[in-house]
């Protein structure tokens, strides 16, 4: 299929990264990412030949590596409860800012393919470098990774939904959450198993 002149690859779904946002993954299809371009529909397996599952794919690789590249700036040069923060607020503002585009993420982690497994290992790998000034064990580093999404995943999500109704403030409470996370990394007896 002819594809037009000028419209690369990374054109395509940096358009539908906008278009995920904006409306949601469950909304996003390609007869509205073909509208958004100006071309007809099936022009667009030409870049995604497994249709609509091709294309989210595309978007769960796209979201990892700017997530990791947003998460790695944010932590870059930060050690211990520093770096900490930077990548529990990293992970939550990057939820808040591209809701579409991490719901691909979601159902990517299942998929299991070699460039989204990179990817997911390129923000390990980060995560892993942000808790490294407390020298946890391999498994207990992998908990708190875990813990730290959870928090930050969480809090994101619900509050996106409108899953926190009351007046509280809501950064008041993701800060405590994430204060009590930290006070559990400082104690060294929290991560031995009996």
């Amino acid at each position: 299929m002819a594809q037009r002149v000028g419209l690369a690859k990374a054109t395509v779904v940096k358009e539908a990264v906008a278009l995920a946002d904006a409306i949601g993954l469950e909304t996003l299809s390609l007869g509205m990412l073909a509208e958004r371009l100006g071309v007809r529909a099936p022009s667009l397996y030409h870049y995604f030949p497994q249709g609509i599952a091709g294309l989210r794919h595309e978007l769960a690789l796209w979201c990892m590596r700017d997530q990791a590249d947003q998460l790695g700036k944010a932590v870059m040069g930060k050690a211990r409860a520093e770096a900490i923060w930077a990548l529990a607020e990293g992970y939550r503002a990057y939820i808040k800012a591209h809701p579409g585009l991490y719901a691909a993420t979601m159902r990517a982690m299942v998929q299991g393919a070699p460039d989204l497994r990179a990817a997911q290992a390129a923000i390990l790998e980060i995560a892993q470098r942000a808790l490294a000034g407390y020298h946890l064990a391999p498994d207990d580093a992998i908990h708190a990774i875990r813990i730290c999404r959870i928090i930050a995943h969480g809090a994101a999500t619900l509050e996106m939904g409108g899953g926190f109704g009351m007046p509280q403030d809501v950064d008041e409470t993701f800060r405590r959450a994430i204060t009590m996370f930290l006070r559990d990394l400082e104690e060294p007896s929290a991560h031995t198993t009996s």
